[in-house]
Formats: structure tokens, sequence, C-alpha cells
């Protein structure tokens, strides 16, 4: 992997690959397995000069500006680049950030046993013409991942928490005067088990909220929670990263949520692959945890029914005015 200076060629890629005038790619690593990594598209427009950018976010060479799409020279067997992109915010006011409309936050799938960022970056030209920065977040697939609920959604909670800190150094929202071309939100999207367990992430992010705003003390609510949170365990909130304050520059919060083709209730789909034969060769029935109790926990509608029983009230009181807040448009 060393050229015959000794210095690895990996060191010589740019930690984002600039495309001329059309997009551009940083990866950023969120873990030390090698599925947890979110690819990082972002379109390039005119934006003013910002301090605390990263210094890596130059403008690219002539090896850079080739089709986004095919792009073969150091990759991985993954089809991943072969570099890890880490922020330099040392101030620079030479660097820009990239106004835009918002973020597409897209969650892969692939039965909870398989599939890459890599497969899905089709995914991103589209919204990038449109103004969306788009991230392609990968994660601990089964038997890697053991647990859905505290494996996988703990990954992209932790890849949606990494990127915030990213994306404050790198974006900006667009100016809300223009409605055709003006902000739109923060979008959450999954394919198939990434939209199942990007429902669940979306999920437990109302139940911690929830329990945030209860009027039950706070040794209560973190009991509560932890006993909600589902099969084998859950979501941590004091380990993940997400304890600081949000940007004041972009706002960070699901907005919208997209699932294409995702299964939501688990028992449910546990029955239709019984009646296809393959229930016992799914990934499903391990990562949601055997039985039908825990297909319930790992199911997006009954996970939420469970925390809406745990704190009750008046729905313009305390939890549920929260859960309402996200819920209704």
């Amino acid at each position: 992997n060393e050229s015959g200076n000794g210095k690895s060629n990996r060191l010589k890629s740019k930690a984002d690959n600039s495309r001329g005038n059309g997009w551009r790619k940083k990866k950023i690593v969120y873990g030390r397995h090698p599925m947890q990594f979110i690819d990082l598209f972002l379109p390039s427009f005119e934006s003013t000069p910002v301090a605390g950018l990263s210094a890596s976010m130059s403008s690219g060479d002539n090896e850079n500006n080739k089709n986004p799409l095919s792009e073969n020279d150091n990759n991985d067997n993954n089809g991943n680049r072969n570099f890890h992109a880490k922020s330099n915010n040392n101030d620079n006011n030479n660097k820009r950030k990239t106004p835009v409309r918002g973020t597409i936050f897209f969650v892969h799938g692939g039965a909870w046993g398989a599939g890459c960022p890599w497969m899905y970056r089709l995914i991103a030209p589209a919204f990038l013409s449109r103004g969306f920065a788009v991230a392609i977040v990968g994660y601990r697939t089964y038997p890697d991942a053991k647990c859905v609920v505290r494996d996988q959604v703990g990954d992209i909670k932790d890849a949606w928490n990494a990127l915030r800190d990213e994306l404050k150094f790198l974006i900006t929202p667009i100016d809300d005067g223009d409605k055709e071309m003006g902000w739109v939100g923060n979008v959450v999207m999954g394919h198939s088990s990434g939209a199942h367990i990007s429902l669940v992430m979306i999920v437990d992010m109302i139940g911690e909220m929830m329990a945030s705003h209860s009027s039950q003390s706070n040794d209560n609510n973190g009991a509560a929670v932890e006993k909600l949170q589902g099969v084998n365990g859950g979501i941590d909130s004091t380990t993940n990263k997400d304890k600081g304050s949000k940007p004041a520059s972009y706002p960070w919060h699901p907005d919208y949520y997209i699932g294409l083709s995702g299964p939501y209730d688990i028992s449910h789909h546990y029955d239709y692959e019984a009646g296809r034969g393959v229930e016992q060769i799914s990934p499903m029935k391990p990562i949601c945890g055997f039985t039908r109790e825990n297909f319930d926990k790992a199911s997006p509608a009954k996970r939420l029914l469970a925390y809406l029983a745990q704190f009750p009230g008046h729905p313009t009181d305390d939890g549920n005015a929260v859960a309402l807040q996200y819920l209704v448009p």
C-alpha cells in the first residue's frame, strides 16, 4: 500500500473528492467496524466564506474531475474509497460552506444482513441537482450486528450524531425566501430493512424527548426508557454523542420520513416470510429477537404505542405534546 518514497498513496487522496461544478464526496467514519461510515455527497453551489470549515474541503485536481458514479481508483473490496476523512476545524476564511435546501439521510436496505452504501449511489444525483446534501449511511449487518435495536439502530443514531458534527462545518441553510428553491429540511429515508431501522430510530428519538419532558422524576424516566428500548437492550443515550448543543447555523432534527418498501410490523413480516418458506434462513428472526414479544419491541408503531403508554397525559401536556410535534405536519 506504500509508494517508493515511503508515503502511502492514500495520504495523497483529498478528504473530499471535488467533481468540478457537479458535486463533492466525503467519507465520514463514525466507528471502528468497516461498515460504520457515511458517504456524504455535497452539491456545488456558490457560497460565502466562513471560518472553521475543514481545510480538506479544497477544490479538486484533474484526477478528481471524473464521473462520480464510476470511481474505481483506490477502492476497497466494497467499492468504497480508501481514505478516512476527518475534519480539521482550524479557522480558514478562504474555505466556504455550501448552502443547501436540506439533507437526505439515507439508510440502505439488505434484509438486515447485507447491503453497502455504494450500492445506493444512484440515489444521490437527483437530490444533489436540487440542492440537497445526501448522506448514505453504512451500518453493521447480521451477524456482525446481533440486535436490530441495540446494534443497527444504535449505529445509525451514532451516524446521525456524527453527521451533525461534520455538517456544521460544511453546509448552511439556503435562503428561505425562495419558495421554489428554498429551505425544505432534513429527510430521513430508508429502503427495505433500512426503512425499518430508520423509523425505529425516529420513534426512539420521540421516546427520549417524551421522557425528558415528562412530569415523572428523572430517575423514573431513565428506568422507563431503558425498559422500552427493547430487544437485548437499546440505544444508550448516555453513550451516544448527542449531548452537545445543536449548531446554531444549521437545524439538525428530522423534518420528514420516507420509507421505501419497509417492513414495519415484524411479527406480520415474519408470517409473510414463513409463507414463503424463508423464515429460518432470513436474518430478520435472529436480529429482531426470535420471539413475538421481541418482534413487537422492534416494530416502530408498537414501540411508539409503548412510549405513549409509559408517558400518559393530556395531548397538550408533557410527553404526548412532544410526540404530536413530530407526528402532526
